[in-house]
């Protein structure tokens, strides 16, 4: 299990070194090294992980990590869903787009790093460093806000790892 999560993305490129058969020794090593790995020790008991299974399942809740520190936090869904809304329905924050500008910006981007780059404003690798090759068009996440064992509303449990 652990060898073919691993080794499949490191195949591709592997087999494009220039000394193969030391590429296929190498990769054979990675894959008893990876064969004979043994999961970590849990740190939490078997009741636990059983509570916390129960929890992932159910569908009426939301569990989310808290804005700051190692805070797990557990919503009621409906409420969590009705506080994202309110968020994005606040026109004075928010705006709906009629189009994704992701390609105009990447372009106008582009043509800004070209031009920096042919004056001899920035090197080639802080060219190459800038220039992105894929959009990552933004995504919006609400993480509660907490304070050490705070009750908010709409919250079921807060914990706070010592």
């Amino acid at each position: 299990m652990y060898s073919m999560n691993l080794c499949c993305p490191l195949r591709k490129h592997v087999v494009s070194w220039p000394r193969h058969a030391e590429a296929e020794s190498m990769r054979g090593e990675i894959t008893n090294i990876l064969k004979k790995a043994k999961p970590p020790v849990p740190n939490i008991s078997k009741e636990e992980k059983l509570a916390l299974d129960k929890l992932r399942k159910d569908t009426s809740i939301q569990i989310l990590p808290a804005d700051k520190g190692r805070a797990t936090v557990i919503m009621d869904k409906d409420d969590y869903e009705t506080r994202v809304k309110d968020l994005l329905e606040d026109e004075k924050t928010y705006g709906k787009l009629n189009k994704d500008p992701t390609q105009r910006f990447k372009k106008k981007l582009v043509s800004i790093l070209t031009r920096l780059k042919n004056e001899d404003k920035l090197s080639d690798q802080q060219y190459r460093h800038l220039y992105r090759t894929s959009e990552v068009v933004p995504r919006m996440y609400c993480t509660p806000k907490s304070t050490r064992w705070a009750r908010l509303s709409g919250l079921l449990s807060i914990t706070q790892d010592r």
